[in-house]
């Protein structure tokens, strides 16, 4: 009878312990991450720094009509997103999933705030997300990623494959202000079994001083034209950031 007493209590302190294991795990989750994937993210991405980076960001009078923009209360998301999609492709060549990885986490260590500019009527409207970084290290960081991708072939975890191919690489513009460094690549995508084109992706990254801006434009296959929104923006936003004197 002792021996069975002592077995049930064992049992409840199990369930018990168990219980409380699950909540926190839930609580830090939470807690973390705000309810977004938990890839260890730095401690830093508690440091988003909107409130005083609001007047250098593009707004939505700068858009289109029909675009809305929303502040991105944890400004590692973009990269969250990316490393999970990195996370469930096999990349050829090897060393592109290394360097992007690698240059993922390292970005995620800067201070920065995040925009999303999108359009709620158009299910394949082009999408915008605008970064400002306080430090000047993420522009090499993201150059680097670059460089040494320009062209690559991905399959998940399904046996799809598609394919990323640089398209534009621009590291001078036109009727820029002085002292403004800038890097812009465009790319297309494709789903290789068929070769259409899914998507667009248009990244430009300026730098002025340590602090920098990082506009990308993501669009549909069927949505292409929408790209031609994407070097007046890139423009506009640089000059907002040089005009700040920070």
């Amino acid at each position: 009878m002792l021996r069975l007493r002592r077995f049930h209590i064992g049992i409840v302190l199990l369930v018990v312990a168990l219980v409380g294991a699950l909540s926190f795990g839930v609580y830090s989750f939470q807690a973390n991450s705000g309810g977004e994937p938990d890839v260890d993210l730095p401690t830093s991405t508690a440091n988003n720094t909107i409130a005083s980076d609001q007047a250098l960001f593009l707004t939505v009078d700068d858009f289109p009509r029909g675009y809305r923009a929303v502040s991105m209360t944890n400004p590692f998301t973009p990269f969250v997103e990316r490393f999970k999609r990195e996370q469930t492709v096999q990349s050829e060549p090897g060393e592109c999933h290394t360097i992007i990885v690698a240059g993922i986490r390292r970005a995620m260590e800067f201070p920065q705030s995040a925009m999303l500019f999108y359009q709620p009527a158009l299910r394949d409207g082009a999408q915008s997300t605008q970064r400002i970084v306080h430090d000047e290290r993420d522009f090499g960081v993201q150059k680097q990623i670059g460089s040494a991708c320009q062209v690559r072939t991905m399959t998940d975890l399904s046996g799809a494959m598609s394919s990323e191919k640089m398209e534009t690489d621009l590291s001078d513009l036109p009727g820029l202000p002085s002292g403004v460094q800038v890097y812009v690549r465009s790319w297309t995508i494709r789903a290789d079994s068929s070769g259409r084109i899914s998507s667009y992706r248009t990244e430009g990254y300026a730098q002025i001083g340590d602090i920098g801006t990082h506009l990308e434009v993501i669009s549909s296959g069927f949505d292409g034209d929408q790209q031609g929104l994407f070097m007046p923006l890139f423009v506009m936003a640089i000059n907002k950031l040089a005009l700040s004197g920070r």
